[in-house]
């Protein structure tokens, strides 16, 4: 029997042979690069964890926790996948997630395979879209926590642009910094800071762009400073929300663009009554051609003014924001102290007859009131001037202007007696 087998191998050409080892190649090569991964079911981390470069990329199938008092540190080049849409990375401690300019930490879908490969396996079937995992849900209480050189995408699903967002910050006490950062093709906002006063972020160098809102503070505080780009986003690029009993810190936009995004570039719901130390502020802005695909958009809205917290200042003076507009992106704000549009002009009475000539004396004594009344009765009559007032005549018209000329005293010619004849010099 084993000598048959080996007659029926003998008789298949090494030329055929060739062929089907370079097939199966093909196939094994068509199947795309093969990724180890790490999966992490439901997990709480109790101590201090690295995930590191080597054991990249990291799949949550559960949602995985940091402990208060524990540190979770992420590798550059490490890539982090959420395979569900409620999933999170929740941290009560502290994140460290600290890249390299040319090797970005990366947090995205699961069927996201333009990073660490076809993960899951299902070759071009799924790709990365906005709302395919929850949030990076930052509830510590300190201000430990910081994202740098880190790519965030196609998170943040929930049901308000302004009531979610791929990075949450909450909790009072919380403050996150990022930097060098993108955060894109986020369902809602790109970076939410929710309703606890003292929580907020710091943003720096970094571009949110494509989400549903760039940046969502709710009650909070951001700060968003040294070139900063929130673009292109479905709604806000900014969007903020105080009431009167906000005490937190106040947020500030400085040196960063704001354009290109659907309604407004910033949107200001502030209760008038908050004092003015705690309204939002913006320095050496460029907030141009939004409203892209909402025509009632601003560059900057606003329920309420507050003249000493006005984002548009003098044009040309250091530290101004410009504010475009989409007909001109250059076109500057109106300075403090114009007029507003909207402000009712003086209305101008005008009359079909002048006004009577008089002296000085009896201009003086002439009554300094007249009745507004509308009612006929109470017009005078135009035929007559009004009581107290009397026409002179052209000669006393003319004395009097030349006396108001003299430096001289003169006495006023009596009513009664004729002027003084003029003598003649022969």
């Amino acid at each position: 029997m084993t000598t048959s087998r080996i007659a029926v191998c003998r008789r298949i050409p090494v030329g055929t042979c060739l062929v089907l080892v370079a097939l199966v190649l093909s196939l094994l090569a068509s199947a795309g690069p093969a990724y180890a991964s790490t999966h992490l079911p439901a997990t709480t981390y109790t101590s201090n964890t690295t995930w590191t470069a080597a054991n990249s990329p990291y799949v949550l199938d559960g949602n995985v926790t940091v402990a208060a008092g524990v540190t979770l540190t992420i590798e550059p080049g490490v890539i982090v996948k959420f395979n569900g849409t409620l999933r999170e990375l929740r941290i009560n401690g502290t994140l460290s997630a600290v890249g390299a300019s040319g090797s970005h930490i990366v947090f995205t879908s699961y069927q996201d395979d333009t990073a660490g490969g076809d993960t899951n396996g299902d070759g071009s079937a799924t790709t990365g879209a906005p709302g395919q995992w929850y949030m990076v849900n930052v509830t510590s209480g300190n201000s430990g926590s910081q994202l740098r050189y880190a790519d965030v995408r196609y998170g943040g699903w929930g049901t308000a642009n302004e009531g979610y967002g791929a990075l949450r910050v909450a909790t009072a006490g919380t403050s996150v910094i990022v930097e060098d950062s993108t955060f894109s093709n986020n369902q809602r906002s790109g970076i939410f800071v929710s309703t606890q006063q003292t929580d907020g972020a710091t943003v720096r160098r970094t571009t949110l762009s494509n989400n549903g809102n760039g940046i969502s503070v709710n009650m909070g505080w951001v700060k968003v400073e040294d070139n900063s780009s929130i673009r292109t986003n479905s709604e806000d690029g900014l969007w903020f929300n105080l009431t009167s009993t906000f005490t937190g810190t106040q947020s500030s936009i400085a040196d960063s663009e704001v354009r290109d995004n659907g309604r407004d570039g910033v949107r200001l719901t502030v209760d008038a009554n908050l004092d003015v130390s705690r309204w939002p502020r913006g320095t050496r802005n460029n907030i141009y051609n939004n409203a892209v695909s909402n025509s009632l958009g601003k560059q900057l809205y606003t329920l309420n003014t507050k003249r000493t917290a006005d984002w548009k200042t003098t044009t040309g003076a250091r530290g101004s924001t410009s504010v475009g507009t989409k007909a001109n992106a250059s076109a500057p704000a109106k300075t403090h102290g114009a007029r507003s549009p909207t402000a009712p002009r003086r209305p101008v009475r005008r009359t079909g007859r002048s006004r009577p000539t008089s002296t000085p004396s009896e201009r003086r004594s002439a009554p300094t009131t007249r009745s507004r009344s509308r009612r006929p009765s109470s017009r005078p009559s135009p035929s007559a001037p009004p009581p107290g007032w009397r026409t002179a005549s052209r000669s006393e018209a003319t004395a009097a202007a030349a006396s108001s000329r003299s430096t001289r005293p003169r006495s006023a010619p009596s009513p009664s007696t004729p002027p003084p004849a003029a003598s003649r010099t022969r």
